[in-house]
């Protein structure tokens, strides 16, 4: 178990024991779900969005006119990879849409809304 692992552990060990057994419970609740693709998080998903967006354009025009790899923006269009803050901003430039309305049509990822 690595330094992180380790001071999760202990952490844990610290918490009243009514609070390790809801944890415990959820996280195999978590287990049991199955799990949904990243592009099909929202409506629309990543990988619509941006390869619609993206039209006629090569993804290799596109991954060049904003700065990155073809293998990131392919990635991101099949849901397999979410834009850091920074991409995000460059793309919602290129396609001329708010940050905001572009990326409301993206995954979002989900928190844990455990009370700790």
């Amino acid at each position: 178990m690595g330094v992180n692992g380790a001071l999760a552990a202990d952490l844990f060990g610290q918490l009243p024991i009514a609070a390790q057994d809801e944890i415990l419970q959820l996280m195999r609740e978590a287990a049991r779900k199955p799990q949904q693709p990243v592009n099909e998080a929202t409506p629309g998903g990543t990988a619509r969005t941006l390869a619609s967006l993206r039209g006629n354009r090569t993804q290799a025009e596109v991954a060049a006119a904003i700065g990155i790899s073809t293998a990131a923006l392919a990635a991101y269009e099949a849901g397999r990879r979410i834009p850091r803050d920074e991409i995000k901003t460059v793309l919602a430039h290129y396609y001329s849409l708010p940050l905001d309305e572009l990326f409301s049509m993206l995954p979002r990822r989900v928190e844990c809304g455990c009370a700790l």
